[in-house]
């Protein structure tokens, strides 16, 4: 790290890479119908650390903790997402005085290749580029131009967050991403850090999806934050160069996240610190970024709440300074920014200022029957008809996560069926926000109350492949090839998020059918959840109700929109449909087509040129032949089902949707397995539990698999599901120590069918 700060003064980069330990071996089969794909290491491997608790100290650190953090990750060794305070914690907890107390761990001296939780906080998943391609409705920007900026709570504290998800159902598993540019992860706290970096599951998803993922600085002066807290926040080496700046950027840099927001709020007109020295603060790291030629950014946030005239001196630097500047809510309207941006000749950064609404606000009037017209934020009235006709800036959106924070558990998880009714309301409000009060974004009217009227989709399906199973990063069971794993809890992980569909929902019956679009957490055909196509969801059950279909009946959706030229690649499609009674795909009595859209305004009906029944279940994949479109670019991917019987007990569950080219890439062998710690549970009363909880690591650099699947190997040969990530590290919390300590982690392809390769190794206790 001392040469990487030593390069970024001379604006290079270099990223250290995470030591493993990596042992050669001769493999062997423990599976005889499957020989290549299992690597079993004989020798029981032993563990780098070993206790009753995890000892955090000089040898062993995690780097800067809460105590309350410090206390929990040494009961179970759990790996914790990242916060400090800059001069760092208390050395004693117990001091009163906090200005003379000496402090330890300061931002300023962290180095991730000295902490032990640094592995398993780093994102995999790189930033997928989006762009506008085919858009739900005629009202909203078509250029790309209008950004949005959203900003909510994505884990439920500053501290305690878990680096790579729960065991768990319960969480903030967005969906939305076609209309969020940026989102900046909202924490912070004087009592727990200020600095804070998004966890490495909530990156990866956001990446997946092509929206940039932000850290939070902030400096709230509201709730405790003096200048004591921050004295050196500032502080410059003898050239001048803010030392905070170049740790900013190394952070960042290797943990995989894309820039920082900087919510000065409660310092504005100096209160705290200087302005000037703020700005010239960003200013410095703009500019330093930029030199380095590195995808980082950093937004501003000053106004608080009035203190700083939205169109100040002030605004105007914070805006010329940094990537983009978020106005105060409810200050701002189009034609005021307008005004600003010509007053201070700043039209070409029009759209790096975005205007905020508070979205708890404007969501809970719009749930109670109100309206909230976002045309007001962003664009400005033009004749004596008052028609809105001309974009004036980008939009903001503040507590964004509302939407689901203020009805769930404080603590997450209650059971699974009522995870399930949570998660069902989170994306109705979600839905609301965005997509309307039909909540479907094609069905808006121009004064209708829903981001997608002013943001147009952005999709990230712009590459020649894409393969998605619709997962949301979580499940009540977890899926392969539509059979459900062994499995004894829920699991909660957004870093194996997959792309989610462009619109939610655009659903189109005819003849009588009524069917509605929904997360299916019941049945999927990989990982945790497909998308289903029923009647209403059952808060008793956690399950979609069977919905009607009529008898030559057509529903249509409308999935994605993409921007990919067709050369040989084939699509294919996993699809599930029953009643009560029937298999609908066996008897033949639905009929499902892709509706496919192309640039030069075709739209193609598809039948399936082949048909695989999957063993042993319901599921079915279809294969589609693309032959005849080659050449073209694809804009719009839809799925058609004709039903023909009359039922209204109908389940059709859209499983793995691929576009890929006809020979895939095989995946490599995790070369070993290395336990970096074993705690062995104790109770309340000091008697180990015959439980164990295991941090796991392992050094695997090809790119050539979509996640990793984390099982234990039970003494009588089964596999049971321990979890799944895209991060080259896991934690796998108290499992039964007389079940075995053998374990296995399995490189997953993209296609996610049978292209795996599963390396095991035994700890040695």
């Amino acid at each position: 790290m001392k040469k990487l700060l030593s390069m970024l003064a001379a604006c290079t980069v270099t990223i250290a890479p995470v030591s493993a330990l990596v042992v050669s071996c001769t493999p062997t089969a423990n599976k005889p119908n499957a020989p290549e794909k299992i690597k079993e290491f004989k020798e029981k491997k032993d563990p780098e650390h070993i206790g009753n608790k995890m000892t955090i100290d000089s040898n062993f650190s995690t780097n800067y903790k809460t105590p309350k953090d410090l206390e929990n990750q040494s009961l179970t060794g759990i790996p914790l997402s990242k916060y400090w305070m800059p001069e760092g914690q208390k050395n004693n907890t117990q001091s009163k005085n906090e200005e003379t107390e000496k402090l330890i761990n300061s931002f300023y001296e962290y180095d991730p290749l000295k902490d032990k939780d640094a592995k398993y906080n780093v994102s995999k998943v790189p930033l997928k580029q989006k762009l506008v391609s085919k858009v739900s409705n005629p009202f909203s920007d078509k250029t790309g131009k209008v950004r949005h900026h959203a900003m909510g709570v994505v884990n439920r504290g500053t501290s305690g967050t878990a680096a790579q998800g729960t065991r768990s159902f319960d969480n903030y598993n967005f969906t939305n991403w076609a209309y969020v540019d940026e989102y900046s992860a909202w924490a912070g706290s004087v009592h727990e850090g200020i600095i804070v970096l998004p966890s490495a599951d909530i990156i990866d998803a956001a990446h997946i999806n092509g929206t940039k993922m932000l850290g939070m600085i902030y400096l709230d002066g509201f709730h405790g934050l003096e200048q004591h807290h921050i004295k050196n926040f500032l502080q410059k080496d003898a050239n001048g160069n803010y030392l905070l700046v170049d740790q900013l950027i190394k952070i960042a840099d290797y943990f995989g996240f894309d820039g920082w927001y900087l919510n000065n709020e409660a310092n504005a007109h100096g209160v705290i610190m200087s302005e000037d020295e703020i700005i010239e603060m960003f200013t410095q790291y703009k500019k330093k970024v930029t030199a380095l030629k590195l995808k980082q950014m950093m937004t501003t946030y000053q106004n608080g709440l009035g203190l700083n005239e939205w169109d100040s001196d002030t605004a105007s630097k914070y805006l010329k300074n940094s990537d983009s500047y978020v106005s105060d809510f409810g200050q701002t309207n189009g034609q005021q920014t307008d005004d600003f941006i010509k007053k201070n000749n700043l039209g070409e950064l029009r759209f790096n200022s975005m205007a905020m609404h508070n979205a708890n606000h404007t969501f809970n009037n719009i749930q109670n029957g109100g309206k909230y017209d976002f045309r007001n934020l962003v664009q400005i009235q033009k004749g004596e008809d008052g028609v809105y006709n001309e974009y004036t800036n980008s939009l903001g959106s503040f507590a964004t996560s509302d939407t689901w924070k203020d009805f769930t558990g404080p603590q997450g998880g209650f059971n699974d069926i009522r995870d399930l009714e949570i998660n069902n309301k989170f994306h109705e409000n979600d839905n609301l926000l965005f997509s309307g009060e039909n909540r479907d974004p094609s069905q808006i009217h121009d004064d209708s109350s829903a981001i997608s009227g002013i943001i147009g989709e952005r999709t990230p399906l712009i590459d020649e492949e894409f393969s998605t199973n619709f997962s949301t990063g979580q499940g009540i069971k977890y899926f392969t090839k539509g059979k459900a794993e062994n499995i004894d809890k829920s699991w909660n992980n957004r870093g194996v998020m997959d792309v989610q569909p462009t619109f939610q929902w655009i659903v189109d019956n005819q003849g009588g059918n009524a069917l509605k679009a929904n997360y299916n957490y019941q049945n999927a055909f990989n990982k945790g959840n497909s998308i289903g196509l029923a009647g209403s969801f059952d808060n008793k059950t956690g399950s979609l109700n069977g919905g009607v279909i009529k008898q030559n009946g057509v529903t249509k959706i409308d999935l994605f929109s993409s921007k990919i030229k067709i050369t040989d690649q084939v699509m294919k499609l996993a699809i599930d449909a029953k009643t009560d009674n029937e298999d609908l795909m066996a008897t033949k009595n639905i009929k499902p087509k892709m509706i496919l859209e192309f640039e030069d305004k075709e739209k193609v009906a598809l039948e399936p040129s082949k048909v695989d029944k999957v063993e042993s279940n319901t599921w079915n994949m279809l294969e589609f032949n693309l032959d005849a479109h080659k050449g073209k670019t694809l804009v719009g991917i839809n799925i058609e089902i004709t039903s023909m019987i009359n039922s209204d007990n109908a389940k059709i569950d859209l499983g793995q949707l691929s576009l890929l080219k006809p020979t895939t890439k095989t995946v490599e062998f995790v070369p070993d397995l290395n336990f970096e710690y074993v705690v062995k549970q104790k109770n309340d009363e000091g008697a180990e539990t015959g439980e164990a909880s295991i941090r796991l690591y392992w050094d695997f650099k090809k790119d050539d698999h979509d996640v990793y699947e984390i099982y234990q190997i039970t003494n009588d040969g089964k596999h049971k599901f321990m979890g799944t990530t895209r991060t080259n590290a896991y934690f796998i919390e108290k499992v039964k120590i007389a079940d075995g300590m053998k374990f296995g982690v399995k490189a997953v392809g993209m296609d996610n069918v049978e292209n795996y390769k599963m390396t095991i190794r035994e700890a040695k206790l």
